[in-house]
C-alpha cells in the first residue's frame, strides 16, 4: 500500500514538474544570454517548487500517518469512557424501572441509548446541508 502511494506521488510530481515550465516557450528565439538566464531562473524555480511541494506532501503524510496511528491505538483500547458510562446509566435505569422505583416511560429509561444516536444523526444531516450549500 505504501509503495503504491509513493509511486502515485512520484508520478504526479513528475507530471506536474515536467509540464509546469514547458508552457513558457517563446515563438521568437531570444538571444543566448537571455536564454541562459531564463534557464537558470527556471532551474532555480523548479528546484524551489520541488522542495516546497515535497515538504508539503511529507508533512501531510506525517499528519495522516499520525492520525492513523492514533485511530489504531484508540481501536485497541476498546469502548471509551462515554460508551461505558451510557451503558451503565441505561442498565441502572432499566433496573430501577423493573423494581418500580421510577415510573418513567420506557422511552426515557432507554434515552441514554437513543439521545447520542439522535444527536449524531442530526450532526450528519447538518454537515450534509452545509456541504451542499457550499457546493451551490
Amino acid at each position: 500500500m505504501k509503495l503504491v502511494i509513493r509511486f502515485m506521488l512520484l508520478f504526479g510530481f513528475v507530471l506536474v514538474t515536467n509540464t509546469s515550465f514547458a508552457v513558457s516557450s517563446s515563438v521568437l528565439n531570444p538571444p543566448i544570454e537571455l536564454t541562459t538566464e531564463k534557464q537558470s531562473f527556471k532551474e532555480k524555480a523548479n528546484n524551489f517548487y520541488k522542495k516546497h511541494v515535497e515538504n508539503r506532501v511529507k508533512k501531510q503524510f506525517r499528519k495522516i500517518k499520525d492520525s492513523w496511528n492514533l485511530y489504531k491505538q484508540e481501536r485497541k483500547k476498546g469502548a471509551g469512557f462515554s460508551t461505558i458510562f451510557l451503558l451503565l446509566l441505561t442498565a441502572t435505569f432499566v433496573v430501577l424501572k423493573i423494581l418500580e422505583i421510577i415510573t418513567w416511560s420506557w422511552l426515557w429509561v432507554l434515552s441514554p441509548l437513543w439521545i447520542p444516536l439522535g444527536l449524531t444523526i442530526l450532526l450528519v444531516i447538518v454537515a450534509l446541508i452545509g456541504v451542499s450549500a457550499m457546493k451551490n
